[in-house]
């Protein structure tokens, strides 16, 4: 993988965000932010944390593979998106919830700070236990996707990424989605467009995402969808190499790639 010759790719701009820019929040109850995740145990699961400007943040809950929160990573710093939401801390910190993060690629070997658990903080809505332990989960599978049915028009599919990643992620149920129409259709054209973002921070600075990574994204995804079936002359790949500056909420939505399939 290409790496940057930093870290990151900052460029300091000297606005105010105002409460329009964060799609109806304003700028003291959105978090957009870089940090190292923190670990705390806890007498039951572990919790995620970050630090900003002074104040703890909550990010979530280490729990199995088939829980919503995907926790972070350490040596690796990430970037935390989210609302301040009313009600009580949790591990600590202030709940952001939304939230979403990403964790950041390049290696960051400051990022390894691990918490003792203490009294004071406790996760009581969730506890440990023999095999999956979200508590969420229930053991019934997803109900499966029922077979595309005729008549077939042109449908767009809309995929979404963490920020510099070039791999969907969790995001396989869209991919499915768009393979089955595909295939049901006997598509004439499947065309995957990748995208490319910024994120505005909550200091005013704009970071952006690595200057190929739509270009990664449009190619990855044509080489999934030929692997599933899709024959390859019907693939056409292409991708928007400028970053589209994403703000407060609005901000993961433009880290995506579509997927057009137009029926035979």
């Amino acid at each position: 993988m290409k790496l940057r010759s930093a870290t990151f790719v900052l460029l300091s701009v000297a606005l105010t965000i105002s409460a329009a820019g964060e799609t109806g929040k304003s700028s003291a109850e959105q978090r957009t932010f870089i940090a190292c995740p923190i670990v705390r145990d806890t007498k039951t699961v572990p919790c995620w944390l970050a630090q900003y400007k002074g104040e703890t943040y909550y990010l979530g809950i280490q729990s199995d593979q088939a829980a919503a929160f995907q926790p972070p990573q350490l040596e690796h710093q990430v970037l935390v998106e989210g609302s301040v939401a009313a009600g009580p801390r949790i591990c600590g910190g202030v709940v952001l919830n939304p939230i979403k993060i990403s964790v950041i690629p390049d290696i960051e070997p400051s990022c390894t700070t691990i918490l003792p658990a203490v009294d004071e903080y406790s996760v009581p809505f969730a506890t440990r236990g023999p095999g999956p332990n979200n508590p969420s989960y229930t053991g019934i599978p997803r109900e499966a996707m029922p077979d595309p049915k005729p008549p077939y028009s042109v449908r767009e599919f809309t995929v979404y990424f963490d920020f510099d990643a070039e791999r969907a992620g969790r995001s396989t149920r869209v991919i499915t989605e768009a393979l089955s129409y595909a295939k049901a259709a006997h598509a004439k054209s499947v065309e995957i467009t990748g995208y490319r973002a910024a994120v505005r921070l909550s200091d005013g600075t704009d970071v952006q995402e690595y200057p190929w990574i739509a270009e990664h994204r449009a190619h990855v995804m044509a080489e999934t969808l030929h692997d599933l079936g899709i024959p390859v002359a019907t693939i056409h790949a292409v991708w928007k190499t400028d970053a589209e500056l994403g703000i407060g909420r609005d901000a993961p939505s433009k880290r995506r790639l579509t997927i057009v399939v137009t029926p035979e």
